[in-house]
């Protein structure tokens, strides 16, 4: 990055994309996050363990039953050949088929006794996800972000209210779990189809046999992409369950959800990113290497802050965050954020291959970190227990995200800053390894950070400088 302000409007876009994309994400994520003390107070461990399995099996059928779809709805909502009726309307009767496919599997999930009782709300959020994700990629294709991150606010009230009313009133546990997620992804779907005139675009009429061909064409690799991100992030869950129990789970899935309101930095951010990028790459821009390192170079430098941050304080938030019973999950978190650090550097790079149209190396990446994380996982739980799922996430996620960074210099997109980059990683990491071994970690955190900002403060002042003109700016 120029130790320079950047005001270009490429680079405001992103900015402004990213607050839109933040105030809606980050609003619904911290409320979601501040509602695990009601789980952790009306659930059992077990059943806490069981009710996130749910949704966790959930994430893993939703790319298979779709053929990750979605995608497709936003990399050629955005193409100017392509109507944006023509690509929502192919994309809904794709969706309808798979729906139908999704329920005749209903007889196949006897296989799995821990989930069967609750296959119904297994297969509802799966299917209203899928209407749910194509309508707000249509969102975004259409520019109305604004609309799409009120969505995820709405979304998160309606779970919020529901859980409240179900679990703490009615005292329904896991079925009012479910049933939450449920009638807030229906109440989603109708304010997205309605509120965002997407409804009056659907129509028979508009299905394109050979447009839903090429999305498929790149979309299907995304399958498999989805999956092994899955079988990175999620795996070990399954695996936790089945040879240490749901009360082992309930207390790792604890541990989990710090690292996800982490990932809400890169979630709102790549969305942001991913819209830029494609644009670019459709305008023909000859600066999108020079952009790529420049967003990059900010995104790591955030990223690696905030953990850091998160890090040296999670002992103690631990202590009023969750029940006694809960609290030992605090072990696990500072390798979690390690392993999301990585997770947000792959995530950016898995956008610069959705821009170029280069989902099969997307696929491929992401396919041998999943098949390490499972020999990892499969025997370190055995070995070491929780810890072993958690070695696992990290090693994975870090090979996901060198595989990646090496295959992007194959298509002239070279990384511009990797000294500092390493620095930064090194920094996160020792400040985890202290926090888990150290009685006194507090004071070699604080010199952690104190170094951190020395080192990176000129281009800390470049990203501010760029956040104020954005947020300043007329037109």
């Amino acid at each position: 990055m120029q130790e320079k302000s950047l005001n270009s409007s490429k680079y405001r876009i992103i900015i402004i994309n990213t607050i839109i994309f933040a105030l809606g994400n980050l609003g619904s994520k911290l409320i979601l996050f501040f509602l695990v003390p009601l789980y952790t107070r009306y659930l059992t461990s077990a059943e806490f363990g069981v009710s996130d399995l749910i949704m966790t099996l959930s994430s893993l059928l939703l790319p298979i039953m779709s053929l990750s779809i979605s995608s497709s709805v936003l990399r050629f909502g955005m193409k100017k050949e392509y109507a944006i009726d023509s690509v929502l309307s192919t994309s809904m009767a794709i969706a309808t088929l798979s729906a139908v496919f999704m329920l005749m599997m209903n007889p196949f999930f006897k296989v799995y006794g821990a989930i069967y009782p609750w296959r119904w709300y297994l297969i509802a959020i799966t299917i209203l996800s899928n209407y749910l994700e194509i309508g707000k990629s249509c969102l975004k294709a259409e520019n109305q972000n604004r609309l799409f991150a009120e969505l995820s606010v709405i979304q998160t009230l309606a779970i919020c209210l529901l859980n409240i009313i179900l679990i703490k009133n009615f005292d329904m546990g896991i079925t009012g779990y479910l049933a939450s997620n449920v009638g807030a992804l229906a109440i989603s779907i109708i304010i997205t189809f309605t509120i965002g005139g997407l409804i009056k675009k659907i129509n028979i009429h508009n299905y394109n046999t050979e447009l839903s061909k090429m999305m498929l064409r790149y979309s299907i690799p995304l399958i498999i992409s989805n999956v092994s991100w899955w079988i990175i992030s999620s795996s070990d869950k399954v695996l936790i369950e089945l040879e240490l129990g749901a009360s082992s789970l309930g207390i790792y899935t604890t541990a989990t959800k710090i690292p996800s309101l982490m990932n809400v930095l890169l979630s709102v951010f790549i969305q942001a990113w991913n819209l830029s990028a494609i644009q670019e790459r459709e305008n023909n821009s000859k600066g999108f290497n020079s952009l790529y390192n420049k967003v990059f170079e900010a995104f790591c430098i955030l990223m690696c802050g905030s953990a850091i941050l998160v890090i040296s304080f999670i002992k103690y938030f631990m202590l009023f965050y969750v029940s006694d019973d809960y609290y030992g999950a605090w072990i696990y978190i500072p390798l979690l954020i390690v392993a999301a650090v990585f997770y947000a550097f792959s995530g950016y790079l898995g956008s610069v291959y959705s821009a170029l149209q280069k989902t099969s190396h997307d696929m491929w990446t992401s396919l041998i970190g999943s098949i390490v994380n499972i020999i990892i996982t499969y025997y370190g739980v055995k070995i070491l227990g929780i810890f072993g799922a958690v070695i696992g996430t990290v090693i994975s996620y870090y090979l996901c995200y060198f595989l990646r960074k090496i295959d992007i210099g194959r298509f002239s997109i070279k990384t511009s800053f990797e000294r500092s980059n390493y620095v930064n990683i090194l920094l996160v990491m020792f400040c985890a390894i202290i926090t888990m071994i150290s009685q006194h970690e507090y004071y070699y955190n604080l010199l952690i950070i104190i170094f951190y900002y020395i080192y990176n403060r000129k281009k800390i002042n470049v990203i501010i400088e760029n956040v104020k003109y954005s947020l300043n700016y007329k037109k």
